[in-house]
């Protein structure tokens, strides 16, 4: 995991549906700030892939945290590392809903889109 010290840091993905020239698209889905961080779903599974991409939005200073550094802190100071994993459960929690509630936001469209297409073939 990554921790942001400065700068800004772009989280994107691949678009991989099929455009006009058949190549990939980069989709920035959030900007990250100071104090925010990324790549924390490498600290709770037990293996991890990546599935977005990082860059610096501009010059950037980044804390790494990693697997050891937690078990490291839960074994030495419980108390401390209790506090982390909360932190950790309350960002992945959130960031789960946040998606929830974007697929939920696209699967209407995607019906709504529908329901348009069928009233437009329904008419003479």
């Amino acid at each position: 995991m990554y921790i942001i010290g400065k700068g800004r840091v772009e989280i994107s993905i691949f678009d991989d549906s099929p455009n006009e020239k058949d190549h990939t698209k980069e989709l920035v889905v959030t900007t990250l700030e100071v104090g925010d961080f990324f790549g924390e779903i490498s600290l709770v599974e037990e293996t991890s892939i990546r599935s977005a991409t990082a860059r610096a939005a501009d010059d950037c200073v980044l804390i790494g945290f990693f697997k050891s550094d937690l078990l490291e802190i839960l074994e030495r100071s419980p108390n401390a590392g209790i506090k982390i994993v909360f932190r950790l459960a309350e960002v992945l929690g959130r960031r789960l809903k946040e998606t929830t509630d974007k697929i939920s936001q696209l699967k209407k469209e995607i019906r709504l889109l529908g329901e348009m297409q069928e009233v437009g073939r329904s008419k003479p």
